[in-house]
This record gives C-alpha cells, structure tokens and sequence, in this order.
C-alpha cells in the first residue's frame, strides 16, 4: 500500500513537474490562435508589412536620386537658344532663324559688315544732330571701354572732326570702297569721303585708308545686347588720308 501511494506519489510529482512546460507550450499555442481554433498570422502580416514597407522605401529613394540628378543637369545645361539676325547696311532685318550645320553662319561675312558699318558711321557728318547722335552712340557701342580705339575716336570727335560744329558749315559722305581681312581679327579699309555744302553741291572728295582690330565678346546683359548684339568691338586702329 505504502509503495503504491508512493508511485502515485512519485507519478503525480512527475506529472507537477511536467506541467509547467506543458502549460507553456499551451499558452504559446493560444498566442497563435484565434478564439474559434484559427491559425493567427498577425506576426507573419507584420513581417509581410515591413518588408513591404522597405521595398517602396528603396524604390521611392531611387526615383528621387533619378529626379534630383535629372534636375540638377537640367539647371548646369544652357536653356538659350541662340537666334542668327541678318541686316543689310541700313540695319534693316532680313533673315530671322536658328543656326544649323546645314546652314551654318557665316562669321567672317558679318564681321566685315560691321567693321564696314563703324568705319562709315564714325566718319560721317550729317545736318540732323539728332541723327548725329545716333551715329555716335552706334559707334560709341562698338568701341571697347578704357581701349586705344576708345581714346582715339573720342580724341577725334572732339579735337578733330566736331561733327556738330563741322555740319553748320558742310555735311560728309563716307563710302567704304575696299575692305580686307588682314587676319581673323583685322581689316584693312579705303574709303572715299564727299564734301557737301548747306546746299547739297559736292566741293570736295578725299580718299582715306585705315587698318582696324577687333574682337567678339558674348554679352549677357539685355541693355547690352540690345546696343550691340553682335558683341562686336573695335580695340584699336590707324587711317589716314591718301596723297595722290
């Protein structure tokens, strides 16, 4: 008797000891439950979720570096698109378009339009002082600032020529005759210069040569551009009238 209570002792002690980890197990089981018997996946959903999550996140990030670097060479790269204007000698505008490598501009051309341009606009006297003053500032413009050509066609506007004074007495014609490039930046000019009277009679003629330099420069200020848009200067130049 007393050995068999023992084992059922012994036995109910083990099964106490059993227990507790029955009981865990159970209550790990519950946790992964729901109350009708279900399997619950809530963890797996929350795993789901984050790795979800982490995907768009990467995705999302990518898309911005693309937008960012997309921008960014979109600000760095030029938004100009560079128009050609073509005008005869009175400056009237004869050709409008984008310039092309089947059209392509011919530069050496338009340089000498411009030295032809300054050269005869310096020289010339008329009667209108209003006009006088146009031709000025035209010439004015397309002399660099602090140059010797600056220095020079002030000199000659106020020391010899005096257009304003000269014109109650005569008015001068300048017509360019030969202009020749010396090099890429040079030209080599004749002219011919008719005196009228107040009348309009001719009571002279001079003939007249000059060498002039130049440079391009490209402007970005609209005041600029409006004054020269070609961003053509004289820097320097000599003439002299022809003996003979």
């Amino acid at each position: 008797m007393f050995g068999r209570k023992k084992k059922g002792g012994d036995e109910a002690a083990a099964g106490g000891a059993k227990s507790p980890k029955g009981s865990v197990e159970q209550e790990r089981s519950l946790h992964l439950q729901e109350p009708d018997g279900r399997r619950d996946d809530r963890y797996m959903n929350l795993a789901v979720e984050k790795y979800n999550w982490q995907v768009a996140w990467r995705i999302t990030t990518a898309l911005l570096a693309v937008s960012i670097a997309f921008n960014g060479y979109y600000m760095v790269t030029s938004k100009v698109v560079p128009y050609v204007v073509a005008v005869d000698k009175l400056g009237t505008v004869v050709s409008v378009g984008q310039p092309s490598r089947a059209n392509p501009v011919d530069s050496r051309r338009a340089m000498r339009e411009q030295v032809i341009r300054w050269v005869e606009w310096s020289r010339i006297v008329v009667g209108d002082q209003d006009a006088q003053k146009t031709f000025m500032r035209y010439v004015y413009a397309r002399v660099e600032a602090g140059s010797a050509a600056y220095k020079k066609i002030d000199n000659f506007y106020h020391n010899e020529r005096k257009p304003f004074t000269t014109a109650a007495d005569h008015t001068v014609e300048t017509h360019v005759t030969v202009a020749l490039p010396v090099s890429d930046h040079s030209y080599q000019v004749e002219w011919t210069e008719i005196r009228h009277a107040p009348n309009g009679d001719v009571f002279g003629e001079e003939r007249w040569k000059g060498l002039f330099t130049f440079k391009t420069m490209v402007l970005d200020k609209d005041e600029d551009i409006q004054r020269n848009g070609a961003g053509f200067f004289i820097t320097d130049f000599t003439w002299s009238k022809v003996v003979g």
